[in-house]
């Protein structure tokens, strides 16, 4: 028996009889089996072990590439292969003869929630692109009063390439600055 399009990371409990034509068995003791969350998937993918530890663990840089696990398996990247590289990059967007500073992130596909400028969780992942006027004094905020989403496109290999831009033009003193913030699951 194969039971298939369980959601992660729960727990589900079984019991087994028999049928034939003297009748019904007596039924198994209960047995249970727990799916592993996105995240141990994707650790045992990689490394070969289910733990958030070691060269598995979110904040290790296993390939030395300056990337960590968890931005790793966010952006979809390899963990252990440094030219397996994708950060997210700024750009210029151009609205209605209007300039906007922009900034573009690779993220996991899958049945997500949220807003892509105020935070949009995937695969036990939580992307919120932020927007400061000073990295000295911040705060970094964020919001559909601030940001818009421009485009997500898919890059038909399981990720989005996603795409937000500032409501701020672009003026010739002005300053600004955004940002990917990823959280995972617990």
């Amino acid at each position: 028996f194969s039971d298939t399009g369980l959601s992660p990371g729960t727990t589900r409990y079984y019991r087994v009889s028999a049928t034939n034509g003297a009748g019904d068995s007596a039924v198994s003791n209960l047995a249970s089996a727990t799916t592993w969350t996105v995240a141990e998937e994707w650790r045992q993918e990689n490394f070969g072990q289910l733990a958030n530890t070691g060269e598995a663990a979110d904040h290790f840089d296993a390939d030395g590439d300056g990337s960590v696990n968890l931005l790793e398996r966010a952006f979809d990247t390899v963990p252990t292969d440094a030219a397996s590289f994708f950060l997210p990059y700024a750009s210029k967007a151009s609205d209605g003869g209007n300039d906007y500073l922009a900034i573009t992130y690779r993220r996991r596909q899958g049945a997500g929630s949220g807003s892509s400028e105020a935070g949009f969780t995937v695969a036990e992942m939580t992307y919120t692109v932020r927007r400061t006027l000073s990295l000295e004094f911040g705060p970094w905020e964020t919001g559909a009063a601030l940001l818009q989403e421009v485009s997500v496109i898919d890059n038909g290999d399981g990720t989005d390439s996603v795409t937000v831009r500032s409501k701020t033009p672009i003026t010739g003193g002005g300053r600004e600055f955004l940002r990917v913030e990823v959280n995972a699951s617990p």
